[in-house]
């Protein structure tokens, strides 16, 4: 009985400590452990740590979304990262055998062919980098890696950049991951152009620009490619870009003249020579568009330019670029037909020749006309089958040409027109030796009246036709004998051979044994 009464009291004592203990008011309300907010219409639960208002949580967590990313994800992205180095460094030993550094004239042994190769590193000045330089090998040593190799260069970089790829995807705010993930597609780039896989090297520098829009020399590197891939728009369009970006990196703002010239010359470091090679790729371009007028501007700008940089050689493009494109007192309509039939004319001879025919009749400049009539003779030889045509067109055009005594251009830009005209007549006296020799001897005679580069070959075939006139074979002989820097050693011998023959059918025994003297030289110096 006492014991069930104790058992009672601790039962009921329990009842008056939770009836207590429910009834007592909280001393203090929580906060709240998290908070809806909506980033990117999407709707997220943000933690709210303690000791933190709501509001200053919400903006850290906007903030670090477009800044870093977690430390589960950090780890990950560097543990992929180190897997794409590794496999990077095992591929990098053959990569700097095609990789120098700018300026540097070094060989490079390849171990697999033996040949060495001179490499550059940039193709413009590196020294101006400021975001992230991509290494660049000359693509003449690119083109010569041998096809095994090569293959191990791909396959290799590929792996390496589909694991950046994946690294980006996990933190795309990491500067060594974006920087690294650049080379390899700059490298990759430069591979697949150097075999001509010019729409994978496009993507790949295109892929390129979408990660750092800021680098004006991806710009540039793209629109090579466009321009190897005859997209001359798309190329313009990007060397124009590769400009502009280049002076927002340097703060440019002005397009006045004068102004830019103070400033670009107070800047040290700024690549004068760099943006005056953009300037002239767009100059260019234009061109090849036909774009004459905007050439023109173009080729004034790297004028400009170029005398601020002292360069003289893109100095010298642009005074020659303006003069072409303003050639016959500045018809641009004539200009880019001209452009127009060089455009074709490697794989359309029929279409270039009517492109100038119709363009001959306009021509006002005699200079002009010279050189496009010049270029229907060549084409009417080479490619038409007109070979009468021909010569009787660039025949007329020497006739306007001023000769010296001797024979020679006085304007020597007029030079290949005598070259050719020169050689045509020499083909002509050899291809009617067997069949009319009267016509054979007349473009042989033709051929000796001009300085030309064989003449002297003339000469000599003059001299075999006319042996029974000894008289007129020592005049031509005489005259032979100042171009034997011209002859080989068999027409050399020919040469004195006939002179000996003719001054001993006339008697003057004196220079035939003179002659003689020198054939035995000639002789003896080789060996026959």
């Amino acid at each position: 009985m006492k014991r069930k009464r104790i058992e009672f009291y601790i039962l009921l004592a329990g009842l008056i400590i939770m009836v207590a203990c429910s009834g007592s008011p909280k001393e203090d309300t929580l906060k709240p452990v998290g908070a809806p907010v909506t980033i990117d219409t999407v709707t997220v639960y943000v933690p709210i740590p303690p000791g933190i208002d709501t509001t200053t949580a919400i903006e850290a967590y906007k903030l670090a979304d477009k800044s870093f990313v977690s430390l589960s994800e950090d780890s990950l992205a560097d543990a992929l990262y180190d897997e794409g180095h590794q496999l990077k460094i095992e591929v990098d030993s053959i990569w700097s055998e095609y990789e120098k550094a700018l300026n540097e004239k070094d060989s490079v042994d390849n171990d697999t062919t033996g040949m060495g190769m001179t490499m550059r590193a940039l193709e413009l000045h590196d020294q101006y980098d400021r975001y992230y330089p991509s290494q660049e090998a000359s693509p003449e040593a690119i083109a010569n890696i041998p096809e095994a190799r090569f293959r191990r260069l791909v396959t290799n970089y590929e792996r390496a950049r589909d694991i950046m790829e994946q690294v980006i995807l996990i933190n795309p705010y990491n500067d060594l991951y974006r920087g690294f993930l650049a080379t390899l597609y700059s490298r990759l780039a430069q591979l697949h152009r150097s075999r001509d896989d010019l729409e994978k090297s496009i993507e790949l520098y295109e892929n390129l620009i979408r990660l750092n829009k800021g680098y004006f020399r991806n710009y540039y590197n793209v629109a090579q490619v466009y321009e190897d891939a005859g997209d001359y728009r798309k190329a313009y369009e990007n060397y124009r870009k590769a400009e502009e970006i280049l002076l927002e990196t340097w703060h440019f703002e002005t397009t006045d003249t004068n102004a830019f010239r103070v400033k670009a010359c107070r800047l040290d470091d700024f690549p004068l020579i760099e943006y005056a090679t953009y300037i002239f790729s767009q100059a260019l371009m234009q061109e090849r568009m036909w774009r004459v007028e905007n050439a023109i501007v173009d080729y004034r700008r790297l004028r400009e330019v170029s005398r601020m940089a002292g360069d003289r050689e893109y100095e010298q493009y642009a005074i020659d670029g303006i003069a072409e494109l303003q050639w016959d007192y500045g018809d641009i309509a004539a200009r880019q037909k001209w452009l127009e039939f060089w455009d074709v004319r490697q794989n359309d001879e029929d279409r270039a020749a009517l492109l100038l025919r119709d363009l001959l009749p306009r021509l006002d400049d005699p200079d002009v006309r010279i050189m496009a009539q010049f270029e229907m003779g060549v084409l009417e030889w080479t490619s038409l089958n007109q070979r009468e045509q021909a010569i009787t067109r660039i025949g007329i055009l020497v006739d306007e040409i001023e000769l010296d005594e001797n024979g020679a251009v006085v304007d020597t830009s007029y030079y290949r027109i005598i070259n050719s005209y020169g050689s045509m007549c020499f083909t002509l006296g050899k291809e009617y030796e067997d069949t009319d020799k009267v016509k054979s001897l007349q473009y042989y005679l033709e051929s000796t009246k001009y300085e030309w580069d064989h003449r002297g070959s003339g000469l000599i075939n003059c001299m075999i036709k006319l042996q029974n006139r000894p008289e007129e074979v020592v005049r031509l002989g005489q005259m032979a004998v100042d171009y034997t820097g011209q002859l080989n050693e068999q027409e050399l011998k020919l040469l004195f051979q006939l002179m000996i023959d003719s001054y001993k059918k006339i008697g003057d025994f004196r220079s035939a044994r003179m002659y003689y003297s020198r054939w035995r030289d000639l002789q003896n110096m080789s060996g026959g």
